[in-house]
């Protein structure tokens, strides 16, 4: 937190003691601190430059504490304005990087990205731009391995919602089960698809970034407010309604002939993964896997697994409409 308000944590250290004392001397603080004076020092004069201490214009050694309830607040008002002024700085340089970097009408609906660290910095830029909503498409190949990052971690542990699609090729990477698990356990709402034409980071609706396939290397569009971004969004809510719900994370209601671990097993079994990496998201052996599904099947009274799935989903459809008043 001291960095935030551009404290080190020496000086900190220091002024959460004066805060105790209320007030204090360089050299009693050093000795109650087990500190070197002249450091000390320079602490209190960093607090006192920062408003949050007074030095005693009859004795400029002795330093008191301002209350904290109105030197901090007024700090972080500093800090407030500091942070408002980079942002215009950082729209005015845009701006000007957009003029510089224009040749036709798409320049300011696109801008290219190239490199592995110059995408992954993108992308973690944008994850913490989002203040709504995240959405995905997710396929591979991936260059780290199937984890999530750390801004997408971070942003699902601050209650960001997120909404990912995968393609069934994901869910059979190494450790996909384990990643997954750690996603929901965060919220994140995980549906699958038997495939995902393209990958997609959509944040807020606002901002897209799409792969882009070239000769030199890696590169991703940035895609800004336009109809390609209106058709990015059409495209991801249409794959969302189509896509089955992971491990039961859907809303729609259980049917009453299966339980909540039968309908878990036809919903990722609908969404085409082969009895071993369902055995491996499930976390059970293949061959209960294999019994369960006979079983399920019989419950349903359907021929093939296809089948039970889409007779699941009919039944779903057909509860839901009941329930609605």
């Amino acid at each position: 937190m001291h960095e935030v308000l551009g404290l080190t944590a020496r000086q900190t250290q220091v002024y959460e003691h004066l805060v105790e004392r209320q007030i204090g001397h360089p050299h009693q603080v050093a000795e109650e601190l087990a500190l070197e004076p002249d450091a000390v020092l320079e602490a209190m004069q960093r607090l006192d430059d920062l408003g949050l201490v007074a030095q005693d214009p009859q004795d400029s050694s002795l330093f008191s504490v301002i209350p904290p309830d109105l030197s901090l607040e007024a700090l972080i008002r500093r800090k407030e304005g500091e942070l408002q002024r980079m942002r215009l700085y950082t729209e005015g340089l845009t701006d000007r990087y957009r003029m510089a970097a224009r040749r036709d009408q798409s320049d300011e609906i696109v801008d290219v990205i190239r490199g592995s660290r110059e995408i992954g910095t993108c992308v973690d830029q944008l994850v913490c731009q989002a203040r709504n909503q995240l959405e995905v498409l997710s396929r591979p190949p991936y260059l780290n391995g199937f984890s999530p990052g750390r801004e997408e971690l971070k942003a699902l542990e601050g209650g960001l919602p997120t909404r990912v699609i995968y393609a069934k090729e994901a869910l059979e990477q190494e450790g996909a089960a384990e990643t997954l698990r750690t996603l929901g356990a965060v919220g994140e709402q995980t549906r699958i698809l038997p495939e995902v034409p393209v990958k997609l980071l959509m944040a807020d609706r606002r901002l897209a970034l799409v792969p882009l396939a070239t000769e030199e290397g890696a590169a991703v569009v940035v895609v800004r407010p336009s109809g390609l971004l209106d058709a990015l969004v059409v495209l991801f809510d249409t794959l969302w309604e189509k896509a089955v719900p992971y491990g039961g994370t859907g809303s729609e209601p259980l049917p009453a002939q299966l339980n909540e671990d039968e309908r878990q097993l036809v919903q990722i079994l609908a969404a085409g993964l082969k009895d071993e990496t369902a055995a491996r998201h499930l976390g059970l052996g293949v061959r209960t896997v294999r019994r369960r599904i006979a079983a399920v099947m019989e419950q349903l009274d359907a021929t093939t697994r296809f089948q039970a799935g889409y007779l699941l989903g009919l039944r779903a459809a057909a509860t839901a409409q009941q329930d609605t008043p």
